[in-house]
């Protein structure tokens, strides 16, 4: 498993464990290997549009930065969770007051 990533090793489709990076062997049938990547990411929502307190509107643009800390439950919510992780910070700065 390479330096970055977390190793989920399934067999018969079951979850069997976490594999730290480094080299694992195993022997057995039916063994399947899905690597998430838990290094740091960035996202970058361009050009929100939040109203100040005193009702001017301000243009922003936000860097986050995320890290996955649990791959398991990373790759149970897959692709959608990195959809919706966007979604909630749009909405977030949509609702916000500055």
């Amino acid at each position: 498993m390479p330096e970055g990533y977390a190793g989920l090793l399934y067999q018969h489709g079951k979850f069997v464990e976490v594999l730290a990076p480094g080299r694992h062997v195993r022997w057995g049938r039916n063994l399947t290997l899905d690597a998430q990547d838990t290094r740091k990411a960035s996202l970058l929502v361009a050009g929100q549009d939040v109203l100040t307190a005193d009702n001017i509107a301000v243009k922003l643009s936000l860097l986050v930065t995320y890290q996955v800390v649990d791959p398991v439950k990373a790759a149970r919510v897959g692709r959608a969770g990195s959809v919706q992780r966007q979604r909630d910070v749009e909405d977030e700065t949509s609702d916000s007051r500055w």
